[in-house]
């Protein structure tokens, strides 16, 4: 009997181990004050609630991110197209200023030619050219040609 007894034996609690589970149990006055003042053990709901604002923060941050990136690509994007337009811009006035000119060259050189060659003929067609020998139109038509070049 006496072997029975010690096996469903448990050791008693100690003062502090009793006095702690009744402060738990019936909290006076004073103890109630202080458990409104301690902040309240956290129930699940408070954890998710936690996980939660973590979340939100989270959330918050990259999206932060991502519109501070949008906003730096937009300004990227905007300097590379005014440096690619200025660049373009100078490419195309060069290509401009040489098709122009080439152009110009060529108008010219064409009206220069007319006019000289125009005024080639009066002067080779004028009564003292024909008295003279070719000699003289040969050089005209020579001068006519070096006026031309210049």
């Amino acid at each position: 009997m006496g072997a029975g007894a010690k096996a469903e034996w448990e050791p008693k609690p100690s003062r502090s181990q009793i006095h702690v589970g009744a402060e738990a149990k019936k909290p006076n006055g004073s103890q109630r004050h202080k458990a409104e003042l301690e902040p309240k053990p956290k129930s699940r709901m408070g954890a998710k609630a936690k996980k939660s604002s973590w979340a939100l923060c989270r959330e918050l941050s990259q999206e932060a991110h991502r519109e501070l990136s949008q906003e730096a690509r937009r300004e990227l994007s905007q300097e590379a197209r005014r440096e690619l337009s200025q660049e373009a811009r100078r490419e195309l006035s060069q290509e401009a200023r040489r098709e122009l000119s080439q152009e110009a060259r060529r108008e010219l050189s064409q009206e220069a030619r007319r006019e000289l060659s125009q005024e080639a003929r009066r002067e080779l067609s004028q009564e003292p050219c024909r008295e003279l020998s070719q000699e003289p139109c040969r050089e005209l038509s020579q001068e006519a040609h070096r006026e031309l070049s210049q």
